[in-house]
């Protein structure tokens, strides 16, 4: 955060877009059962030290990309890329709706978030921990839970689960997340926290799978197909094959972002 401190002044606004439950979440959350305490929300103190809460603009991202060799970057969602975009606070000073224009003039749709910007991220979330997080402990792109009927068995009730846990925390999905309809549109793509642990590259465990995890036990849901995919997905950031391509030694512990955000400054 220090090296954006010159960039940022009372009149910058900051857009967070990220994969699963951002560090922002808590903030300004009015009417809705209080989060679990966790690391990633700590990191709040940081980002608060130099951006106030009106200055930061949530955002979440639909758009399967794969990283060919550096600087060449495959996108595999030709014609339906969208960053969905919000103030984290009612009070935010920024013309997010003139955001939202630019975007769409970019080609990247930019709707207003139908329930808000907490709404779009659970229900990305939602497909995150089932279809990456399957995708992940298998080592397979994300259509495996598609193809694989014993797989299809377990991504229906991991979003069986993920749709409680939202729910329990004031966001209730299940008029937004049609199974059926999810399942058929499941790409031949590997997810991106795939393609980090292939690479060796930090994986975003927490944001994606241990965070949902840390809702349910807030909201006391039984999760047990979440709490199967959160064991296998941790020791496999923690594992050998990881931390050697990070040129870890072995005894060091779990490997993992949760400080992944883009920063666009606006």
């Amino acid at each position: 955060m220090t090296p954006l401190k010159p960039l940022i002044g009372p009149e910058t606004g900051v857009i967070f877009p990220q994969n699963g439950m951002p560090w922002w979440y808590p903030l300004g959350l009015t009417d809705k059962p209080e989060p679990p305490s966790t690391p990633l929300f700590r990191l709040a103190d940081r980002y608060l030290a130099y951006l106030s809460p009106e200055q930061i603009i949530g955002g979440s991202v639909y758009s399967a990309n794969a990283m060919i060799e550096p600087g060449v970057v495959q996108n595999n969602s030709p014609n339906r890329n969208r960053m969905s975009i919000e103030g984290v606070t009612p009070n935010c000073r920024f013309d997010v709706a003139g955001l939202r224009k630019l975007l769409d003039e970019a080609g990247i749709s930019s709707p207003t978030p139908e329930g808000g910007i907490r709404t779009i991220i659970w229900s990305k979330l939602l497909l995150n921990v089932s279809i990456s997080g399957l995708a992940l402990v298998t080592r397979n792109e994300a259509s495996i839970s598609r193809v694989d009927p014993d797989l299809n068995v377990i991504l229906r009730r991991l979003l069986a689960e993920g749709l409680l846990i939202s729910k329990a925390h004031g966001y209730p999905l299940d008029d937004k997340v049609d199974a059926e309809a999810t399942i058929a549109q499941i790409p031949d793509h590997k997810p991106s926290i795939l393609q980090d642990y292939e690479l060796g590259r930090p994986m975003e465990i927490d944001e994606i799978i241990r965070a949902p995890q840390a809702f349910a036990r807030a909201a006391g849901v039984e999760t047990p197909s979440l709490d199967f995919l959160s064991a296998i997905a941790t020791r496999q950031a923690r594992g050998p094959r990881a931390l050697r391509r990070l040129g870890v030694p072995d005894r060091y512990g779990l490997i993992a972002s949760i400080n992944n955000s883009i920063f666009i400054v606006a």
